[in-house]
């Protein structure tokens, strides 16, 4: 949800998204809702892009989480931020 944020794209999609995604099966569910999200979500290099330009004004707390996220992803969550 962050990076169709960040990658401005629009909300309205995700009606359509997210009902096709109920109707997975258990037995693929997790293979399937990771392909169908990756043909509607914005991929690494979109995101990076605009990432390093999108404007966090008035919601540096979301700032802070995203930017804790990306090192919790690199060093792993060791528990030392609250």
């Amino acid at each position: 949800m962050l990076r169709r944020h960040i990658c401005e794209y629009r909300t309205a999609e995700l009606d359509d998204i997210f009902p096709k995604l109920a109707g997975i099966g258990k037995d693929t569910i997790l293979s399937e809702v990771k392909n169908q999200l990756n043909k509607h979500f914005p991929g690494n290099q979109e995101f990076k892009d605009k990432m390093a330009v999108y404007n966090f004004g008035g919601h540096e707390d979301r700032a802070k989480y995203v930017l804790e996220q990306f090192e919790y992803n690199i060093i792993g969550d060791q528990g030392e931020y609250e």
